[in-house]
């Protein structure tokens, strides 16, 4: 991928998982953390992303429960802004603007990093399988 790093502000990895609860013996329970989708976002200047990412099963497991949840959550691999509120009786639904297929670039991440090198890099990303924001929160702080 041809990056112009002088109009990238910074990038970050992302992170989608989800707890597994396995029965160990019969009578024990385990907890362990299951990867769904790893990602890289890069901001640009003009405030455009692009989202590095290499497991497209992943990203079709992400993308099909952020399906289920859409009236309620957001999430920056996947939306952009708030679009509308449909409100029925005392529920508010929301929608949410979907990102186009240019944001998404599918590649080796660790390839991804080397072309990046040198770009300023923020604290990664950690979202929770199927807990997603209420509102648009681009966690920049």
């Amino acid at each position: 991928m041809d990056w112009n790093k002088d109009e990238i502000e910074y990038m970050r990895e992302g992170l989608v998982s989800k707890e597994a609860i396995t029965d160990i013996h019969c009578c024990n329970l385990s907890s362990s953390e299951t990867e769904i989708l790893r990602y890289l976002e890069v901001v640009y200047r003009d405030g455009s992303r692009k989202f590095v990412y290499q497991n497209q099963e992943g990203f079709q497991e992400f993308e099909n429960n952020w399906y289920q949840n859409r009236f309620t959550s957001f999430h920056e691999f996947l939306t952009t802004e708030e679009e509308a509120v449909e409100e029925r009786g005392v529920l508010s639904l929301k929608y949410y603007k979907r990102r186009g297929p240019e944001s998404y670039v599918e590649m080796d991440l660790q390839e991804a990093r080397e072309e990046l090198q040198g770009v300023r890099e923020f604290p990664a990303r950690i979202t929770e399988f199927g807990k997603y924001d209420g509102k648009v929160n681009y966690h920049l702080d």
